[in-house]
């Protein structure tokens, strides 16, 4: 049970920073940066994206395990 867990922790994670990395790569940082520091941008959107994704799977996370705690304690 541990290891499908893990993995499902794993997959929400990086499920949720690539959904964010998809939403952000759609937001015109040029209007946020010059044209100079576009590369700077790139990453400002990469770690945006991480940290999003990062905080989002965790609420995620915390719900599936109150679910999970709700309905072994019901049936159980």
């Amino acid at each position: 049970m541990t290891l499908a867990y893990g993995m499902a922790v794993l997959f929400v994670r990086i499920f949720f920073v690539l959904l964010t990395y998809v939403a952000l790569e759609k937001v015109d940082w040029r209007k946020l940066f010059s044209a100079n520091n576009y590369r700077f941008a790139q990453y400002v959107c990469a770690l945006s994206s991480i940290a999003l994704g990062h905080l989002i799977g965790s609420f995620f996370i915390t719900i599936m395990e109150l679910l999970r705690d709700v309905l072994f304690s019901a049936f159980l």
